[in-house]
């Protein structure tokens, strides 16, 4: 297993195997994206894991490492707003 394979296991205990698709620090909170990977799919293979939906999850610190906390949907578009913003003042930035 590689540094961008994340395994997760739910409150049920199901284990799920995940690719680090792209993680992020904005204002102080760590936030990292998702994406559950089929069977054996080989990681070279990243076309066929973005067909797979991306999940969201903001990472917190805990008394046992860390936690990914599940962001919900109004979560996520204000997540989307604040890397915009981001981006567009690293733009501005080199437009000056």
């Amino acid at each position: 297993m590689d540094e961008n394979t994340i395994v997760l296991w739910n409150q049920d205990g199901v284990e799920t195997t995940f690719k680090k698709i792209f993680s992020i620090e904005i204002e102080g909170e760590r936030y990292i994206m998702l994406s559950p990977l089929k069977d054996e799919i080989s990681l070279d293979s990243i076309d066929e894991e973005y067909d797979d939906e991306i999940l969201v999850f903001k990472l917190r610190d805990s008394d046992h490492g860390e936690l990914l906390v599940h962001l919900k949907e109004d979560e996520c578009r204000e997540l989307t707003q604040k890397c915009k913003d981001l981006i567009q003042r690293f733009i501005n930035n080199y437009d000056d």
